[in-house]
C-alpha cells in the first residue's frame, strides 16, 4: 500500500493468516464519530471479518484510505 498523500510514511508487514498489516508512525488521536445505516455497519464488519480485523475501527481506518487512494488514482488518469 501507498502511504496517503501528506500523510507519515506507512509500514507495512505480512500478518497471520498472509493478511496486510499496515502500521502507521502517525498518532491515531482525532476522533471522527459518524453514524452509519445498519447495511453499512454489516459490510464493515464482512470487510473486517474478511481482512481478519483487529477491531471495527481499523476496518473503517483501512476502507478510508483504500477509498482515498482510489480518488488519488482516478485524479492522476483524468490529467
Amino acid at each position: 500500500m501507498t502511504p496517503l498523500m501528506g500523510a507519515s510514511t506507512n509500514l507495512c508487514k505480512l500478518g497471520k493468516f498472509g493478511t496486510v498489516v499496515v502500521m502507521s508512525d502517525e498518532p491515531k488521536d482525532i476522533r471522527l464519530p459518524l453514524m452509519v445505516t445498519r447495511s453499512e455497519a454489516a459490510a464493515i464488519d464482512d470487510f473486517r471479518f474478511g481482512q481478519r480485523l483487529p477491531s471495527r475501527a481499523e476496518a473503517i481506518r483501512r476502507l478510508i484510505e483504500l477509498g482515498l487512494e482510489k480518488a488519488a488514482e482516478q485524479r492522476e488518469k483524468a490529467k
